[in-house]
């Protein structure tokens, strides 16, 4: 079998894995920014890799105890910390609640002139996935909602896709901003 296989046989029938589960869930708000993100990206792979079931009642709490925790730790993420935050929320197909996404918003707004390209090209990516993309989430309408109309967010986001690409963005980070300016409706002057 392969490692995928392997790796889901495991988690579906190990115990030890469904006891870190609910160390997560129960410590969520403790974790610094850092490990905050490497959590929430950990949980969104093994949702896309079908090892963990993201509709799953554990699965949810944990997501919903790391969303808590998102509202604490917001302001000390990093762009690359809020990009792969942005990225695991579309993975899991949901957006963060509307605090949450209020308080990630508002990093982003921060750090938006420090993110590199692959930054910027996967917060476009995600944010078009969460508010208009093919995977348009029926849950947390509020949030998606207050997400494409927080103009503050947009533009230090034109701001920095522009910026990157008279860099000279990789063929794959212009796509995603372009898929998402079209997803979201958004123009760049």
């Amino acid at each position: 079998r392969n490692r995928k296989g392997q790796l889901r046989d495991l988690l579906r029938n190990d115990g030890a894995f469904a006891g870190l589960l609910q160390l997560t869930k129960r410590f969520a708000t403790e974790f610094p920014a850092r490990e905050f993100s490497n959590a929430l990206h950990g949980i969104a792979k093994l949702c896309a890799n079908k090892a963990l079931d993201a509709r799953g009642a554990t699965t949810v709490e944990v997501i919903e105890a790391l969303d808590a925790a998102l509202v604490k730790c917001a302001g000390d993420l990093e762009p690359q910390g809020s990009s792969i935050v942005w990225w695991a929320y579309a993975i899991l197909v949901r957006p963060p609640s509307q605090e949450a996404a209020a308080a990630l918003a508002s990093v982003t707004v921060r750090g938006a002139c420090q993110m590199g390209s692959q930054h910027v090209g996967n917060t476009w990516w995600a944010l078009g996935s969460l508010i208009g993309g093919e995977s348009r989430p029926s849950s947390n309408r509020e949030a998606a909602k207050y997400l494409h109309q927080n103009d503050e967010m947009w533009r230090g986001l034109i701001e920095a896709a522009k910026r990157e690409a008279a860099k000279g963005m990789r063929s794959q980070e212009l796509a995603n901003v372009a898929w998402s300016l079209a997803t979201t409706r958004r123009v760049i002057d």
